[in-house]
């Protein structure tokens, strides 16, 4: 899987068809509970790093002193692990940085991704980042409802995502009309 993840991501596929082969894999044949947790986690991972290359940041947002995009990611190790692959590639001309984070004001980044277990608590957290450019995304529709840009969803036991193009606005984010298309739904 790293490797067909790896061929996506360097590959000149477009975004359309990176997103639909990596759906494609999670509601493929069914496999091993852990190979299946594991497939998870290296799929959200590619969805951040693609969310990354087509949004855009304020140029404040990535005059990092040290030249760094960074992903964080707040409570799911799974994740962590999957992205910490990706480390070093390129995005927006800086070097991918992931970082695991313990709250949501732990240090700088330009993603956040927030596990489903922290839902509940990231409501209040976001005020921490109102009007800050930092793409947040979680899992489900109350992870928009607490204050998200982008939710991870499954639908017919594929991921698809949903954008709240509003709370992208207030933090001075631009996400790409080409990214909005594709998602399954956008909401102010």
């Amino acid at each position: 899987m790293a490797l067909l993840t790896k061929r996506l991501l360097g590959s000149r596929l477009s975004l359309l068809g990176a997103l639909t082969a990596l759906a494609m894999l999670i509601g493929a044949a069914p496999v091993p509970e852990e190979t299946a947790a594991s497939l998870e986690a290296q799929v959200k991972a590619a969805l951040l790093y693609n969310f990354a290359r087509f949004v855009d940041w304020p140029a404040e947002a990535l005059a990092s002193k040290d030249g760094t995009f960074v992903i964080a990611i707040l409570r799911d190790r799974a994740v962590f692990e999957a992205l910490t692959g990706l480390e070093g590639k390129e995005v927006h001309g800086h070097r991918l940085l992931v970082r695991e984070f313990a709250h949501v004001d732990d240090g700088p980044c330009q993603v956040l991704f927030v596990a489903e277990s922290e839902t509940g608590s990231f409501a209040p957290e976001s005020e921490k980042l109102r009007g800050r450019p930092v793409l947040t995304v979680g899992e489900g529709d109350p992870f928009l409802q607490a204050g998200g840009m982008i939710a991870l969803v499954r639908v017919d036991g594929k991921f698809r995502f949903r954008v709240r193009t509003r709370q992208a606005e207030v933090a001075r984010l631009a996400i790409s009309s080409k990214l909005l298309k594709l998602a399954d739904r956008t909401t102010p």
